[in-house]
């Protein structure tokens, strides 16, 4: 597989907009706002109004960096690419309901992991619905949050952010985390560059937005509407970018057929995971009742049963 190449002294540089713009199509860099240190990215990008579509927030540090259920995700000073990506619904999109948006996270997992291929020429694989790992450990997280119009179930923003561990070793990460996390550069064993990441993370996401507009306009516009403008802007009929991506998406889930641990607000069950549903859900068999079912993300945590 080719990879990007780029320079070592590159490596440890900060990020800034004048060092992606090279990286990047004429023009992107104006929809792009770059931090030094920043509380968290995607806190940023919900809370300001007047940013457009595709406004992408890059920090080289955040201190109060967000993962799922409360939880925080570490960023370090200059070791990793932690970036939130807006999506601001058209007029059309306005009109879907916010469960409509439920399979964006797994397209967004999608693209994150063609821009890691792209980069170090290493395939990730998935634990769903948001981690991605190599060899076993994560190196990825991804939380999408929403904001809704007022007194409406309509969608006013949506916003995932990314972070992504990349120049950290073992000894960088907490004690306790050494053996479940990892980063590109312990993973490929040689050093990556977080400004060409950086830039790919950022030309996936694009390609991503533009698909899932289309597959998701596909999916809750009348036929007659889909048919004034068919096709996605890299040509593929909007049932094409969804197999797509489902199948990309199946091909890296790394928990099929596998003993897990299921955990919601009520209780803990153990299950064994069959695979990816035709809308991203973890389809999987209860070991207490043999019931099978179709797990959403949400409040819900998925960890393997430790043999």
């Amino acid at each position: 597989m080719e990879t990007l190449k780029i320079s070592s002294t590159c490596l440890n540089a900060p990020l800034s907009a004048a060092s992606l713009a090279p990286l990047l199509p004429q023009g992107r860099v104006e929809r792009l706002q770059v931090f030094d240190i920043i509380s968290s990215t995607n806190t940023y990008l919900l809370q300001k109004e007047s940013f457009a579509d595709g406004t992408v927030c890059l920090a080289n540090e955040q201190t109060a960096g967000q993962g799922r259920k409360g939880r925080s995700f570490l960023s370090p000073k200059g070791m990793g690419v932690y970036l939130s990506y807006l999506l601001v619904p058209d007029e059309e999109e306005a009109l879907f309901p916010a469960s409509s948006f439920s399979t964006l996270t797994a397209y967004v997992c999608v693209a994150v992991s063609r821009a890691v291929s792209r980069v170090c020429g290493r395939k990730p694989d998935i634990k769903w619905v948001n981690d991605l790992q190599l060899d076993g450990r994560k190196f990825c997280g991804i939380l999408t949050q929403m904001t809704l119009l007022p007194n409406s179930d309509r969608v006013q923003k949506i916003v995932t952010g990314i972070g992504v561990n990349v120049l950290e070793k073992k000894e960088d990460f907490p004690e306790d985390l050494r053996e479940s996390v990892t980063s590109l550069a312990q993973a490929t064993g040689h050093p990556v560059s977080r400004a060409a990441l950086a830039a790919e993370l950022i030309l996936q996401l694009d390609r991503m937005r533009e698909d899932w507009r289309r597959e998701h306009r596909a999916s809750f516009l009348p036929l007659s509407t889909q048919e004034k403008n068919p096709k996605s802007m890299n040509g593929s009929l909007p049932q094409t970018i969804r197999q797509s991506y489902l199948a990309a998406y199946r091909s890296m889930d790394v928990i099929k057929g596998k003993e897990i641990r299921v955990t919601d607000w009520k209780r803990e069950r153990e299950a064994r995971a069959l695979g990816i549903g035709d809308n991203f859900e973890l389809l999987v068999r209860f070991k207490d009742n043999g019931a099978e079912e179709a797990l959403t993300g949400g409040e819900i945590t998925v960890r393997l049963v430790e043999k």
